[in-house]
């Protein structure tokens, strides 16, 4: 990073980007940029990264955050008045936000924040809007971000799911060109520093490779704004003091937001050899899922007990085997579990009667009978891979090493 900042530093009179003009389109941020110049399928219209979509006056917004001073930009004022958001890698650096609109990672929601909604904000803000040519219902992320002298936010691009789907917008409101320094490339390598002036309305391809760094004595601040094209959106609007609840990829409304669906959200079954293994560990590097307590509970088989009479009692201690508090706390986060068993001897040890009365309430989750399950997904593996492998298995007790042929193992 300080070698980036050195050079853009020397030839800042001649080496500046000016963005032309232009938008970024939605199919040149399907991947991360590095991975298509790698593979030699980067469209080199797509090649500045970043584009002039116009130019606003930001002498409203500069008036205002003078006018208001320091107070607008603290956790304690947000709570207070508008909503208190984290974000963890920025908050770290010191940045401070000002956020009217936010989602999680994963577009489940947009919530409007109260200040989005203030007739004051809302005439600062509008003349971006006009520019975009878009209407407020677009919008998924709006904030301010004031960067501190000597703050550098590191070589990165963005990830989630709203990247792909989204327009990230940046408009300087207070900076000085020769002390700020924005770098923008489509790998580490090839990064030039970007003309960031006041006012000018920039979009910047955020699966390329960017970086900042402020060496200017005071704080720059930029209007940072996320849009989409047709993607639906379902927006919440927050009241003032609201409380969040997050994960680095989930926000939820403390009090307000609910489960969708059952817990556990999937149970993985199947015969031996066929990937239920992998296919547990797979689902559980998913942000929104939680790892269990282990992965085969054996619930409706071993573990089964006939002593609780009721579905609620079956269902609370089948929880036992799952991160309950953090799926309470976190109502978009799911958890899920893999006994394979199920699928041969699952229920055998619930008797007739056990089952006729799980039907009879209504079943779901800890009262799910074989007949009443649906949705179920079928992964069937190749037969004679399978046998291989269980001979192999079987070939010694003590194991098999991994450099013998499956010839030799069934020969």
């Amino acid at each position: 990073m300080a070698a980036i900042v050195s050079r853009a530093r020397n030839s800042i009179a001649g080496d500046v980007l000016m963005p032309p003009d232009g938008l970024v389109k939605l199919k040149d941020k399907r991947v991360p940029v590095v991975e298509q110049v790698a593979e030699d399928r980067l469209d080199p219209e797509a090649r500045p990264m970043v584009f002039t979509r116009g130019r606003v006056d930001v002498s409203l917004l500069q008036h205002l955050l003078s006018s208001k001073g320091d107070a607008v930009w603290t956790d304690e004022e947000h709570a207070r008045s508008n909503v208190k958001l984290t974000r963890p890698a920025h908050d770290r650096w010191g940045i401070g936000k000002i956020v009217f609109v936010y989602s999680d990672d994963f577009l489940k929601k947009v919530y409007t924040f109260p200040w989005f909604h203030d007739p004051e904000w809302r005439q600062a803000l509008q003349p971006v809007l006009d520019v975009l040519g878009i209407p407020e219902g677009k919008v998924m992320r709006c904030l301010l971000a004031s960067m501190p002298p000597g703050c550098v936010i590191p070589v990165h691009h963005d990830t989630g799911l709203w990247v792909q789907h989204t327009h990230r917008i940046h408009v300087a409101v207070t900076t000085d060109v020769a002390e700020v320094d924005f770098f923008v490339g489509a790998d580490v390598d090839n990064m030039r520093k970007v003309m960031m002036d006041e006012g000018r309305v920039v979009e910047l391809n955020n699966q390329a490779k960017h970086a900042v760094t402020n060496g200017w004595s005071r704080n720059r601040v930029h209007l940072i704004l996320d849009y989409v094209e047709d993607y639906p959106l379902d927006v919440v609007r927050l009241s003032p003091g609201t409380k969040l609840v997050q994960t680095r990829r989930s926000i939820d409304v403390k009090g307000v937001s609910k489960r969708e669906g059952p817990d556990p959200a999937f149970i993985i079954i199947g015969g031996q050899k066929c990937g239920t293994t992998l296919l547990y560990e797979c689902l559980n590097q998913h942000p929104l899922v939680a790892r269990g307590g282990r992965r085969e509970t054996h619930f409706f088989d071993w573990t089964w007990q006939p002593r609780l009479k009721t579905v609620q009692q079956q269902r609370d201690f089948y929880m036992r085997f799952f991160d309950r508090e953090r799926l309470e706390r976190h109502p978009s986060i799911v958890t899920g579990e893999s006994t394979p068993s199920y699928l041969l001897r699952g229920w055998r040890w619930m008797d007739e009667q056990d089952l006729r009365a799980s039907r009879g309430r209504g079943g779901g989750g800890a009262g799910c009978s074989r007949r009443g399950c649906h949705d179920v997904p079928e992964r069937v593996r190749e037969g004679l891979p399978r046998l291989t492998a269980e001979r192999i298995r079987r070939a010694q007790p003590a194991g098999t090493r991994a450099v013998r042929s499956p010839a030799a193992a069934v020969a």
